[in-house]
């Protein structure tokens, strides 16, 4: 009986493996199947860049097979993650709307910040871009973004907070006429002046991990978020021009996402979430023998997350009604006051930069380029250069200036492109147009295939003439119809034949052509200057075409 009970259980699992397609190599084996091609969940073949990237686009996909689409994203910027969606989630993905972090982004902007720093070592010192002022920018981008949230109207508190972030150099160096409300400048302001003075020199001995896992807390407290709007110890004239240039090609990144700023959402709660239920259910599905298991962990995680460490003696007392154990408290209290103890000792800086150092040790970052694509600051980004109603503005205009033409203007066009490559005016209208040649490769497009790369060719590429063509005209041979002015001022077209080469070769800029007219007894000389300044003008055409 026992026998037949574990006959069928095994065949049973050999059902829901092939069903699932999730078995791998190693159980296939044991259940003495040959392995067959499946989509193993076990590894993963790709750089793990691409790893995050992949299981969100998968969440939005498996989202809209329950009627559910997610029209929102709170990105961090250094994920592939809204441009992969925007080219595999079919449909509504193109309208999927990315909100940015409001932390990340101020944790780039520093990071960027000290870039300029170490690239520019002119710009360290008092009175110039040195660490309290980088951290006094930072926390005024962050404090406007916060404040302009807080607006009812948010089109207009985007375009107010995209103002306040472009002018925060202004700000922070001193010069207040352009200021918002955002600015309270010459009101009093309880500060420690001393506390700064450290942060005045670059040049400190403090260790690079120290620095690197302070970097992102300082400056990001609401007490020095609401410092940064009141007046700083700088002035106009510590700001030299190619500073101000460098620092505000930085800002104006940042103004340009104002729109996806407005709402001050951050990914803290997320992160913090994930931190927490990865501690109970260890990251990953296991003991799948017990029903409900790894939720009971979700669970569990959640209350941790909502009541602080001694979660399970409130859970057990509003449930049952009745005090926990003497015991039982008691533990949760050790486990508690040792939480605290081990909050201390992980502040001290010492602890800090051993971790960091330990942290980036270990990290291991793929170096490939497609890799960096997924993530990082080389990562794929989708941003909207302009509005749409710019765009249309723009496209209108565009398409009054150089289609919606008169007849004659079209005429003249036609005249002055008849030399093709050898015209200026001919390159110039070619850039605007699709011409005949790529017709075919627009309409025979295996859809199937992206279509970035044909995009980049027909408007980005170098146009190639045909090596095989000239790069000048040659006349030698030809039958010609020349248009010649009389002695009286008129007008008369003659046709000829270019008989000969007299100095130089044909085609070449000095060359002088013996030309033989219909009806004329002698052979005239005519330089090619000439005939290809009349050719320009229309008044030379060949006619042995």
């Amino acid at each position: 009986m026992l026998e037949e009970d574990l006959k069928c259980a095994i065949e049973e699992e050999k059902c829901i493996a092939i069903e699932n397609n999730r078995f791998h190599e190693g159980r296939a084996k044991t259940l003495k199947l040959d392995v067959e091609e499946h989509e193993c969940f076990k590894n993963w073949d790709k750089s793990s860049q691409a790893m995050e990237a992949d299981i969100i686009v998968e969440g939005f996909l498996k989202a809209d097979k329950h009627g559910i689409r997610y029209m929102h994203l709170i990105g961090d910027g250094d994920s592939s993650v809204y441009s992969q969606i925007q080219q595999k989630v079919p449909v509504w993905g193109k309208h999927v709307k990315k909100i940015e972090c409001a932390n990340h982004t101020c944790k780039c902007l520093r990071s960027n910040l000290e870039k300029l720093v170490v690239e520019t070592p002119t710009y360290k010192g008092k009175r110039k871009l040195c660490k309290r002022t980088r951290i006094r920018i930072t926390s005024a981008v962050r404090c406007a973004i916060r404040i302009r949230s807080k607006e009812k109207d948010k089109l207009k508190a985007a375009k107010q907070l995209e103002f306040d972030i472009r002018n925060t150099l202004s700000h922070v160096y001193g010069d207040h006429t352009r200021c918002s409300e955002f600015c309270k400048a010459g009101k009093a302001i309880k500060t420690n002046a001393g506390q700064h003075i450290d942060l005045d020199n670059d040049e400190t001995d403090d260790n690079v991990f120290t620095d690197q896992a302070s970097m992102w807390s300082d400056g990001t407290s609401l007490e020095a978020q609401e410092e940064s709007r009141f007046d700083y110890d700088l002035f106009p004239s510590d700001l030299d021009s190619a500073m101000r240039q460098d620092i505000a090609l930085i800002l104006n990144n940042v103004a340009k996402k104002s729109i996806s700023l407005i709402g001050n959402f951050t990914t803290n709660l997320a992160e913090c979430w994930m931190h927490m239920r990865s501690k109970f259910d260890g990251g990953k599905m296991f003991n799948h023998c017990n029903r409900g298991s790894w939720h009971t962990r979700c669970y569990g995680a959640a209350l941790r997350f909502n009541r602080g460490p001694k979660w399970s003696t409130s859970t057990w007392q509003d449930i049952t009604n009745t005090i926990p154990g003497y015991h039982f408290d008691k533990l949760f209290t050790e486990r508690q006051l040792a939480l605290e103890n081990n909050n201390i000792i992980k502040s001290k800086p010492e602890i800090k930069s051993s971790r960091w150092k330990r942290k980036m040790a270990s990290v291991k970052e793929g170096n490939t380029k497609k890799a960096r694509m997924h993530y990082g600051n080389k990562s794929i980004q989708v941003e909207e250069d302009i509005t749409k109603s710019e765009l249309e503005e723009k496209k209108t205009i565009f398409m009054e200036k150089n289609y919606n033409l008169e007849l004659s203007h079209i005429k003249e066009i036609e005249k002055h492109t008849k030399l093709q490559i050898t015209s200026a005016s001919w390159m110039d209208e070619r850039k605007k147009r699709l011409t005949a040649s790529n017709f075919g490769l627009v309409y025979k497009r295996n859809p199937k295939i992206p279509v970035t790369p044909l995009v980049n060719s027909l408007l980005y590429s170098t146009f190639k003439r045909n090596r095989r063509k000239c790069s000048t005209i040659k006349f030698l041979g030809r039958r010609i119809a020349h248009e010649w002015i009389l002695e009286d001022g008129c007008k008369k077209w003659f046709k000829g034949l270019v008989l000969s080469v007299l100095k130089k070769s044909d085609g070449d800029v000095n060359a002088v052509y013996e030309i033989k007219y219909d009806g004329e007894d002698d052979a005239n000389e005519v330089q090619h200057k000439e005939l290809l300044e009349d050719y320009r003008n229309s008044s030379l055409k060949f006619i042995d075409i």
